[in-house]
Order: structure tokens, then sequence, then C-alpha cells
């Protein structure tokens, strides 16, 4: 097996353990009553982490001359700030970072969108990158 299929079936099961097995082993530890409430989320995140793992596989098992390289290294950069903005919302991505909850007369708000803006610009800054190499590996191709 080559270096790049390898680093992709190891990615694909890194995202497998983060994504389906810890929230899956940890809506075990949970009480009942936070499982029923955290399921969604739970379920959610399983989705994810399969469609990152085959994103990966694809990506690493593709030659870089392939377009398919390149859409799925597009595509794993723009899940992985869905997946944040996910996580950072507390569930719903449409906060971009701010979490607001009220329990009883207390209200706990957070701020992460300094952080959503730096995922954002560094995302930007791989498509760009693949793009580029992308190109490179097109253009020594052709001549």
């Amino acid at each position: 097996m080559s270096k790049e299929r390898a680093k992709g079936v190891g990615n694909a099961l890194m995202a497998i353990i983060a994504l389906v097995v810890v929230p899956q082993v940890f809506s075990r530890i949970l009480p009942s009553p936070f499982v029923f409430v955290i399921e969604k989320f739970i379920v959610e995140m399983t989705i994810f982490g399969i469609i990152i793992a085959v994103l990966y596989i694809v990506k690493h098992f593709s030659d870089i001359k392939n377009p398919l390289r390149l859409l799925s290294s597009i595509a794993l950069n723009l899940l992985w700030l869905y997946v944040f903005l996910f996580i950072s919302g507390s569930g719903d991505p449409t906060n971009f970072g701010r979490i607001s909850l009220q329990i009883d007369v207390m209200k706990l708000s957070m701020d992460f969108r300094i952080f959503v803006q730096i995922l954002m610009f560094i995302i930007l800054l791989q498509i760009i990158k693949d793009m580029l190499e992308y190109l490179n590996a097109r253009r020594e191709v052709n001549v």
C-alpha cells in the first residue's frame, strides 16, 4: 500500500473514531434523560463521520490529476467547516458559533465566532492550495 493510501485509511479511521465511536460511547455513559436530549446530535455526528471517512478514502485513493480528488478535497474541507459550525452552535450550524442557554434564572452565553472566522480563512486557503496542486499536476501532464 502506498503512503498516500495509508494516509487515507488512517484519516478515515480517525474520523470514524472521533465522530462515530466516541459519541456512541459517550451516549452510553450519560444518564438516560440526557441521551434523549442529544440523540439527534449523536445521529448527525455519526452521519458526518461516515461521509468524511468515505471522502478521505476517495481523496487518497485517487490520482492527484483526477478531478474527483479535487472535488472530494473541497467537499472534505467544507464538511469539516459544517461539522465545526454544528458543534460550536450546539447542534444548530446557523448560530455560527454563538450559544445561548437559559437555565431557570441563569443565562449562559458563549461566543465562538472568532474561531469560526479563523477556520473559514484556513479552509479557504486549503481549498486554494488544493486547486493549485491540481492545476500544477494537470500542467505537468500536458507539458
